[in-house]
């Protein structure tokens, strides 16, 4: 009688602790030298990443992508067999991800399921070798939806892009502008529905869905990011000297610019990657002094500040999101056990860059993985005290009961279906977490 009331405040606990503020920091190792690239997170918290990753001789590049939940525990991951890599991603408006960069050399395109990871459509450009997809966007009139996605190289070479219908994946035409840029895009962002802006280092090309648009060039060491910075104006944020430069211009035309530099008072810096927190913060990552870092400017540009983030393992932040529930993410690589080994990381922070609370700091550093899982379990814990994890199935029965943790859990003998895993430390509880078996 006890175990069945205890699984029924359970019940009653889950879908709140589900619906708070949950903060992680997380690591993921895909290959030897891991290169993640981008990432979006859709309205519920889940995050896709991609990239790709290599050996130790920086040779046999492979492309990946992977999914985490809310809690930052993965979903699913796929690689591919064949050289290639993602260079951008975008969460279509029917909830798929698409996935552009090459494959064998040549610029590749795919579709995949936002639930499972498993591919929908794919297209590989035959006619461009040493090219690859850089950025893609979805633009709409509001009836029909295609994907965009702009073709490129090191080299020099045309503003070119690819248009595709979004849902079937067929092609529908390429464009070539006269003009010629010397450096790939590698950055891209959404204005409007029907309307993109997307960037090499040394100019800013607008597309919108009736075909219009405009070449915006200026000087930028690096361009780390294009931001909707409010509904009527999109911002680019760029590292120029020895500042952080923020532009400002209208969505829909070339009108008056502005914008404001902020100073960074340190000798070792990079920076990398940008975001928009709602209307409170312009985000900016890279590193301070060797350790990771983020610069917050006021959404009025009146001022910046920053803050590092040390850790055991030197880490850079490759860019940095501003979430729906007003949080933040930082995205980056961080140094593996070997000399040039890299993983990957992520970490949530509430809207001041920090988290705040215990309890939340004590959850970040429990969790299970993976999750959906085919029958094990890998249950990650604190270094001390005493951590307990019992698995009961819906009928409030428990089902299995460990006080290790930091080791792999067979469930390899239960049915397919929904549990739940209750984790407690020193007798309190921490953390409920629904679990699927398939």
């Amino acid at each position: 009688m006890k175990t069945r009331l205890y699984f029924l405040m359970v019940m009653i606990i889950y879908p709140m602790l589900m619906s708070s503020q949950v903060y992680y920091d997380r690591t993921f190792d895909i290959g030897i030298i891991d290169h993640p690239v981008a990432y979006v997170a859709d309205q519920a918290g889940n995050v896709i990443v991609c990239g790709w990753f290599e050996d130790e001789n920086q040779e046999n590049q492979r492309a990946f992508a992977f999914k985490v939940n809310n809690y930052g525990e993965e979903v699913w991951r796929i690689t591919s067999e064949e050289t290639s890599k993602y260079m951008a991603l975008y969460i279509t408006e029917s909830g798929h991800i698409a996935l552009a960069g090459s494959k064998n050399n040549y610029g590749f395109l795919s579709l995949i399921n936002s639930e499972s990871g498993e591919g929908i459509w794919s297209y590989q450009d035959d006619t461009s070798e040493g090219f690859w997809f850089g950025s893609v966007n979805e633009l709409s009139n509001g009836t029909d939806f295609r994907l965009h996605a702009a073709l490129t190289t090191n080299s020099p070479h045309p503003i070119t892009y690819y248009l595709f219908d979004a849902e079937s994946g067929n092609f529908i035409e390429s464009d070539e502008n006269p003009g010629i840029i010397n450096d790939p895009v590698f950055l891209s962002g959404q204005m409007a529905t029907d309307e993109i802006w997307f960037a090499c280092e040394e100019l800013i090309v607008c597309t919108r869905y009736e075909g219009t648009g405009f070449i915006w060039s200026f000087n930028a060491e690096h361009i780390a990011g294009l931001d909707r910075y409010s509904p009527t104006q999109g911002c680019v944020v760029r590292l120029s000297g020895e500042s952080i430069g923020l532009l400002i211009n209208n969505i829909g035309d070339t009108g008056d610019v502005y914008g404001e530099y902020f100073d960074i008072v340190h000798q070792d810096y990079t920076v990398t990657g940008s975001g928009i927190l709602g209307t409170d913060k312009i985000l900016v990552t890279g590193t301070i002094d060797g350790e990771l870092a983020a610069w917050f400017i006021d959404h009025d540009l009146s001022g910046m500040s920053d803050r590092t983030y040390p850790s055991a393992s030197p880490r850079m932040g490759v860019d940095i999101l501003g979430l729906p529930s007003n949080d933040m993410l930082i995205m980056g690589t961080e140094n593996g056990s070997l000399d040039n080994e890299t993983n990957i990381f992520l970490k949530k922070l509430d809207s001041e860059g920090l988290v705040s609370t215990q309890e939340l700091a004590e959850e970040d550093k429990v969790w299970i993985s993976p999750n959906p899982t085919s029958g094990t379990l890998n249950i990650s814990g604190l270094e001390a005290g005493n951590v307990e994890v019992s698995i009961y199935n819906n009928l409030g029965q428990l089902l299995k009961n460990l006080s290790n943790t930091n080791q792999r859990i067979s469930i390899e003998e239960l049915t397919n279906g929904f549990y739940i895993a209750v984790v407690s430390v020193d007798g309190e509880v921490v953390k409920q977490e629904k679990l699927i078996k398939r």
